[in-house]
Parts: structure tokens; sequence; C-alpha cells
């Protein structure tokens, strides 16, 4: 229901609906990635049970830019974003990562961006069709 309410202004929406996802899908970070004119205009990122947003967050452009090709979410292992020391690990901290475009009357608005490390779990075709609902939602609300 909050994810509705009309009077609540975007970034409290946005703010919301990031949380509801993790929490849904047991990620660890969620971004919303803002389009304006097939343009980035702004990334937000909020992590699982932190009461803040979250500023320096590295994301895989690569992987979203397939997903913009193919209009289409999609799930990834991301086997190359990784830090330095951890590609020194022998089990580097590799993250799950499923990427979901916001289309609104066949405009792209944003992308959701969801990621949790290999180790908790990996994103399925379940966590992917429950990202669908919400972001459906969230889009026809903004």
């Amino acid at each position: 229901a909050d994810l509705i309410k009309d009077n609540k202004p975007f970034n409290e929406k946005a703010y919301d609906y990031l949380g509801r996802i993790v929490e849904i899908v047991d990620g660890e970070y969620a971004s919303l990635l803002l389009y304006e004119n097939e343009k980035l205009i702004k990334p937000i990122t909020r992590k699982r049970k932190v009461g803040e947003w979250i500023h320096d967050y590295s994301i895989n452009y690569l992987l979203i830019d397939k997903v913009i090709e193919s209009k289409k979410g999609e799930t990834f292992i991301d086997w190359y974003n990784i830090n330095y020391q951890e590609k020194l690990m022998e089990n580097p901290n590799w993250q799950s990562i499923l990427i979901f475009p916001l289309i609104k009357e066949n405009i792209l608005r944003g992308i959701l961006y969801l990621t949790v490390p290999l180790k908790e779990r990996e994103f399925d075709n379940t966590s992917l069709n429950l990202s669908s609902v919400l972001t459906n939602i969230f889009i026809g609300n903004i």
C-alpha cells in the first residue's frame, strides 16, 4: 500500500520500493537508476537493514546495457566486478544480480538493479517474477 500512495514524495516512494524489493527477494543492495530521454540522470541505492541511502556503490553498466537492449529483466552472476583484494581470495565475493527495466508508455524510465552475494543465494525466475510485479506497481505510480 505504501508503494501506491500518491501523496508521498518520489524519494520516499523509491525508498519504500527498494526496501520492499530487497526484503521480498532476499537481496543485499537495491538500486534504482533513473533515466530521462534515454540518458541516466541518477542512481539511488539502498542496502538491507540500513536506514539511509548508500553512496559509492559499484554497478555493472555492461549488464545494464544488455537489459536495456533486450527490454527484459534478467539475472546474472557478476564474475568481473569485484575489487582487487577479492580477486586474490580463494572465494571472491561474486554477486548474483537481477536487473529489470522500468518501462512506462514504451519509454525507459529506469532500471532496477539488485545484488546479493552468491555465497548467500542466487537470484532465479521467482525473484525475477516478484520483482516484475512490484516494479509494475511502482512504475504505474510515478
